[in-house]
């Protein structure tokens, strides 16, 4: 039985580990715990929304501040329409010039999966 189970059952779906990284510039230099504390107060409600409005799609793994930006991470299973779901949403949202998205169309463990980098 366990045979005929394994030849009739349906795949599993991939695994949720395409890339989406969402870069939003920071201006200035974050020179104490009072001014990383207001950036972070700041973007909290962007993630906040990017987390809900990309729920059907993929998942919000972290974000990070550094090297003069905030940088939010998404994975799901497919790239695309995660990158799409962002861009859709980020329209709602008061963002600073020069967002950037870079997508990751594929596994990480696949080192030739097509990478690209795309303004918001």
């Amino acid at each position: 039985m366990s045979f005929l189970k394994r030849l009739f059952s349906k795949p599993k779906p991939a695994a949720p580990d395409q890339l989406v990284r969402l870069h939003i510039p920071i201006e200035g230099a974050v020179a104490s715990l009072e001014e990383y504390q207001r950036i972070r107060d700041q973007f909290a409600t962007v993630r906040d929304s990017l987390e809900a409005a990309v729920a059907k799609v993929g998942e919000l793994d972290g974000d990070e501040y550094g090297e003069g930006e905030y940088t939010i991470w998404f994975y799901g299973t497919y790239a695309k329409p995660l990158a799409a779901a962002i861009r859709e949403h980020s329209k709602q949202l008061v963002l600073p010039a020069g967002c950037s998205l870079f997508i990751r169309a594929g596994s990480v463990q696949d080192p030739n999966a097509p990478e690209s980098i795309e303004p918001l």
